[in-house]
């Protein structure tokens, strides 16, 4: 038999009304989950459609991102209702988003790293336009970093890259 419990209610006002959104989530007989919004004001109880199929945490962040009217709610609001009702998919969707902030972090440490290199390259014959010196600066330092990911060294000296010479330091 299906599951359904409240992940998470809140209440919100503006000059002119007030309301509370709910967010319902049901765990269907074949394991896959569902989400489903109320809000309910002074005029009553309003239902969206239902969001089926949710199989993964990350189809279940896909999902909860795609509802609009929850763009200032963050997963972490869910998280308690969840580890009560389905402790395990809660486990998991906590892990997805811990190795998504941790493949953040390690994204800006690189960037980090190619950006001080980059602050010793010299781009001889650039493009015109601010656009095309842009695009062809992010073409330069994506070459970087799959030459250090290829070989884990910088590369050295003057190389072409799309037809352009570039001097890299030696």
């Amino acid at each position: 038999m299906a599951k359904k419990f409240l992940l998470y209610s809140k209440e919100g006002s503006s000059m002119v009304s007030t309301w509370t959104d709910y967010l319902y989530c049901t765990i269907l007989n074949n394991g896959s989950l569902s989400l489903r919004v109320n809000v309910q004001d002074e005029y009553g109880s309003e239902w969206s459609p239902s969001i089926k199929n949710i199989k993964t945490p990350n189809q279940f962040i896909s999902a909860f991102h795609s509802i609009e009217r929850f763009e200032n709610w963050s997963l972490e609001d869910l998280m308690p209702a969840l580890h009560i009702h389905h402790p395990i998919f809660a486990i998991r969707l906590e892990y997805i988003q811990k190795n998504q902030e941790l493949d953040d972090e390690l994204e800006i440490e690189i960037s980090v790293l190619l950006n001080k290199f980059m602050n010793e390259v010299k781009l001889k014959d650039l493009p015109s336009g601010n656009t095309n010196k842009r695009l062809f600066a992010g073409e330069v330092k994506e070459y970087i970093r799959d030459f250090l990911e290829t070989t884990g060294n910088f590369p050295k000296g003057e190389q072409e890259i799309q037809g352009r010479t570039v001097i890299f330091p030696k």
